[in-house]
């Protein structure tokens, strides 16, 4: 059951990153309403890694994986909050295509 539960989450958490990374590379790597969205999605399916680790699903231990966690949805709510209060058009930094990289091929 634990390994048939890991299996299809990360399938959809494979699917979620995939996603992601299409739409952001659709979009110029800009961050966007659909790219934030699609990160919102594709990261906010790491809380599900947090509740594994606690139940025992996953043999991770659940401290370190909060940190994780909470330390990437804390630069995604920067990232995001960012983005709506930048004067900048298409947020025209190297944060965002960084961050597709980085997190869309170690996920």
């Amino acid at each position: 059951m634990k390994r048939n539960w890991l299996i299809g989450f990360n399938a959809v958490t494979l699917v979620a990153w995939l996603v992601f990374i299409a739409i952001a590379v659709a979009d110029g790597l800009q961050l966007t309403d659909r790219s934030s969205k699609a990160l919102l999605v594709a990261q906010g399916l790491a809380l599900f890694e947090i509740m594994n680790s606690v139940l025992g699903i996953a043999g991770s231990n659940w401290l370190l994986t909060s940190l994780q966690v909470s330390s990437r949805l804390l630069v995604m709510g920067i990232l995001v909050l960012m983005a709506g209060s930048c004067p900048c058009t298409g947020m025209e930094t190297w944060g965002f295509p960084l961050i597709i990289v980085a997190w869309g091929l170690t996920e």
